[in-house]
Order: C-alpha cells, then structure tokens, then sequence
C-alpha cells in the first residue's frame, strides 16, 4: 500500500470482498453473496505464478499471503512494460470511486499521460459509490456494455451475465498462457480464485492480501497493565476490565452496529470456522450453526453486561468506532485487517504514545486460536466478449496497471508526473502536490483504486517505516492462524439475491441477544428463520457447486 494514499483516499482496503466483507464478521460475509470461481479444493485451471524482478524489499514477502513491506521507495526502479500496450483506440471501463471525481481529461496531464503511455483513450465511467448498487444492475442489464466492468459484493445477480456477455479469458491466461502478460502472472494464485468460474476465468482480481479482519488494540495500555500476552478469554475479560474507565470517559470496547459487538473476532476464539465449513463428503455448515458460535454470542453478553461496551456501541458506525478507537474511548474494535496503516497514522497524529497492534486469536480455553484469511480480491473485472485480437489488446492495457511496486509504470501510475502531480523529498520520496490530488482521483491506481485491475498488495511508508516492520510481524503471526473460507468462489444464487436480506437478519437477531435485549434462547428460532428464508438453499447450491468443481477436477 501507497502510504501518500493512506493519508488522501484509501477508505477501502483488504477485507476481501468489498462491501459484504467490511461490513460483516467472518460468519456472516458469505450471507452477503461471494464471488463466483473455484474453491481452494479444485480451481480448475488458474495462471501459474510467476515472480517479477523488482527492488528488494525491506521485509520480505511471499506469495501465499506474507505482503512485502517497504521502509522507503526504491531508487533503482525497473521497466516492465517493453512496449506501449495499446493501438490508439478508445477502451471504456465502469470502476467505482470513494474519491471526489478527478479533474477533466481536458486540463488533466495526468490522464492525459497515462493515455499515452497506454496507447489508448481510456474512458472509465467512475460511479460514485452511493450511486454503484443502482448503476451496476443497469449496465449489466443493457446491450452496451463497456470493456471492463468490475464486480464485487453480492454480485453479479445473475449467473448468466458472466456466461452470456463477458469473455471466458481461460485461453488467454491459464497456466502458462499468462506469460505474455508477465505483470498479471505477478499476482498471487489467491487473487485469482474468485475469478474462476466452473473452471473457467471470467475476470481480473484486484489483489488485497490474504488478510482478513483485525481486532486492533491499544497496546500501550495492555503492556501497562502486565497482560501484553493474551491467552484464554479469563484473560482477555480481566484485560477488558483493567482498561474500561468510564468515569474517566474511556470504554474496554466498542463496535460498529453491523459487526455484532466484534462476533467474528470470537467466533476464531471459539474454533468458528470461516463462514461455512465442508465436510469429507461435501456437506456444508454454515459457521451460524455451530456450537462454537453460540458460545461466542454468550460470551459477548457477559461482556456487554459487564458494563465494558461504550454506551452508544448499539448504534455505532464504522466510522464513529474508528474515531472512538483514534481518540482514546475505545481500547479495542474490529475492522479489516488493511485498515492497520490509517489506524496507526490516524491515531499517532494524535497521541505519539499510542502503541496499534492487532489481537492474534487465542482459543477461548487456551493455546492457538484460528484466523479468518480473506477472499484476496477486492473484486473481479470482467471484459465484455469481444474478438481474439481485442481481449489481447485489453490484456495488455491491464498489464501495464498491475504493474508491481517497484517498477516504472507503478511509480507513475500512483504518483503522476514529477513537478506536475508530485515532488521529490530530500530522500526521494514522492510527495503529491495539491494539482495531484485533484488529478489522480481516477480510480486505476493502486492502494484502494485500482477498479480494472492491480498489482500484489505491499505496505510502504515512508513516514513511519516502524509501521511497515510491526504490519509484517503481525501478518507473520497470524497467517500460521489462517483458515479459508470454503464457500468463496462458489456460486449460490440464493446469496447473490437474498445475501445481504439473511445478514441483516442475523444482525437484527443476534444484536439484541449480545445487548440483553432477547434471550439467549432466541438464538434457536432465528437460527430456523435463517434457514427458512434462505440459509438452507444457500447450503443446497454451495453443496451442488463443490461437488461439480470436484467432479470436473477428477475427469
């Protein structure tokens, strides 16, 4: 990650799969509809991995998960794109924006340089995201489509659309086929799981680590309290009540009202597993269903009536429990793991004492405690059918954007033009001018833009490089933790339609149990509601689209 981004516009980072992922805990983001693909059990045919030749990075990483990590931008920048990838043409594209809209192509170098490196005119329709839900069925419902169309969240609706108007890539990047676009053969096999369908490659990941969520906490005040260490929940309830202060204006805890008071960190404390769990004979459990899940509900009531939750937890927003977190009057709340480096930023702008680490799950009775891995996409990017010599073309403009850090093309395409869009620092670092800023909200970048598509997720910071050495650690300590979600890259119609109504069922449900409000005994019936509206087709079409994976994978 960019750390000039961290600080302008990265509102959304590595939770996976968009807005399903952010917004729920482990259990509850498959309700929310997945990615169509291929299970890590039979991927069919996925692009072989092949590394890129960059800078080496301060801490090193790998391609199963461990991001690399940079303390400062490197000076001896490569070139990994010969050969200007574009023959003149206009390229369309639908992305979304978190940003304000960049400046015209008109008076903007920046696009307009990017078109000439491209070779393209590239013409992206940039949906603000409270405009996205409506706009995206729209354009998938006309007959104009536009080459890239990213898909993320509960989408796509309609399984068809992926079979009927976007180009099988399978041909053009399977195996070893992706090595004539050796920038997309960078992105780790993760990234590509969720592009697969029956086998088949239908789009182009937007890599974001294997990283899930994180419970971040103010570890100073742990260390001060002699219980740096945490190794059963009896230790993690003492710690909660060493640290809440309400007196003082400071809570143990705090939540944003759709992560259920933090349920997925407690569900990996209660051996959870990530969403849905299949057997040796393809049977699916949803993670709601387990005992471990209840125990985790329970345990959250005792805290809740402990008095250790901050008053207003049962109507925060994401953002108020971030802001509650930087100021002090929270010492504990969930979020995706990517959101570690504006946390640190945010809060050591405001307190240089304040030590940011991430919990690492511990199981509830003790000893290792399991961790939720993340989808590894932000989302796919199909491209609508088109001739042989088109895809090609296509192929190579994304090349060029998954350009990894390191490289020429990524250090133009996050930091523009030099006395235009940016200026050097005494070290050579990148500083973003105020035209830059207005220039370069064109979603194609990386660290939170790049909508068609991007290179492996790496941490930067040139501000605080103490950050990129604790975020490497932390990831090295909770990978060996990880489970995967089984479900990811299956297709169930049911939750593509009906995902996002089964997880506000259960928030709606399970938050009044945790609060007092119900008793535990409801649990039951909304788990039998859950199932009834939708719980169990989901389970039938997840059972049915393993076992077809595994059927093809064997013949």
């Amino acid at each position: 990650m960019n750390d000039k981004i961290s600080r302008r516009t990265l509102l959304r980072r590595g939770a996976g799969l968009g807005l399903a992922a952010t917004a729920l805990p482990g259990a509850l983001a498959a309700c929310a509809g997945s990615l169509p693909g291929a299970t890590s059990g039979g991927t069919g045919r996925l692009p072989n991995y092949i590394a890129a030749k960059v800078p080496k990075p301060d801490e090193p990483g790998n391609h199963t998960g461990l991001a690399s990590g940079y303390w400062h931008y490197p000076t001896d920048l490569v070139k990994s794109v010969p050969e200007v990838p574009g023959s003149g043409g206009d390229v369309t594209a639908l992305v979304i924006t978190y940003s304000p809209p960049p400046s015209p192509l008109s008076g903007n170098q920046y696009w307009q340089e990017l078109n000439r490196r491209l070779g393209v005119n590239l013409q992206p329709d940039v949906v603000d995201e409270g405009d996205w839900q409506s706009k995206l069925p729209t354009v998938m419902a006309s007959g104009n489509l536009p080459d890239f169309i990213l898909l993320f969240g509960s989408v796509p609706q309609e399984l068809a659309f992926l079979e009927d108007k976007c180009e099988d890539l399978t041909p053009y990047l399977a195996g070893d086929a992706v090595r004539q676009y050796p920038n997309l053969a960078n992105i780790p096999t993760y990234a590509w799981i969720p592009t697969s369908l029956g086998g088949r490659i239908y789009g182009l990941p937007q890599d974001r680590g294997r990283m899930g969520d994180g419970m971040f906490i103010q570890q100073n005040l742990a260390d001060q309290a002699g219980m740096s260490q945490l190794k059963n929940t009896d230790d993690f309830t003492r710690l909660m009540q060493e640290l809440n202060q309400p007196k003082h204006g400071r809570w143990a805890m705090g939540a944003a009202v759709n992560s259920i008071y933090n349920l997925g960190f407690f569900q990996q404390v209660f051996g959870v597993p990530n969403n849905w769990s299949v057997d040796k004979n393809g049977k699916f459990t949803s993670a709601l269903e387990t005992d471990g899940t209840r125990e985790a509900v329970s345990y959250l009531r005792q805290l809740f009536q402990k008095g250790l939750f901050h008053p207003e937890a049962n109507n925060m927003t994401t953002d108020q429990a971030k802001n509650a977190f930087y100021g002090g009057q929270i010492t504990v709340y969930q979020d995706g793991f990517s959101a570690f480096q504006t946390t640190w930023h945010a809060v050591a702008a405001v307190n240089p004492g304040f030590k940011t680490r991430v919990i690492v799950p511990f199981a509830s009775s003790g000893g290792r405690g399991s961790y939720y891995l993340g989808a590894g996409t932000f989302g796919v990017t199909a491209l609508k059918k088109a001739s042989k010599k088109r895809i090609e073309e296509l192929l190579r403009v994304a090349n060029f954007l998954a350009a990894p850090f390191g490289t020429e093309e990524y250090f133009f395409i996050n930091n523009g033009i030099e006395g235009v869009d940016y200026t050097l620092d005494a070290h050579g670092n990148p500083l973003i001018t105020q035209r830059g800023q207005a220039e370069m909200t064109l979603p194609i970048g990386y660290g939170g833009h790049d909508y068609i598509t991007g290179p492996p997720w790496v941490y930067v910071d040139t501000q605080y490089p103490d950050f990129v050495r604790t975020v490497h650690q932390e990831i090295e300590l909770q990978l060996p933790l990880g489970i995967a979600d089984p479900s990811v890259g299956l297709y169930s119609g049911t939750a593509a339609q009906q995902g996002a109504t089964l997880a506000q069922l259960a928030v709606d449900k399970i938050s009044p149990i945790v609060a007092g409000r119900a008793p535990m005994s409801s649990y039951g019936s909304f788990l039998q509601e859950w199932r009834s509206q939708g719980g169990d087709q989901m389970r039938k079409e997840y059972q049915q689209a393993f076992s077809s994976v595994h059927k093809r994978s064997r013949t």
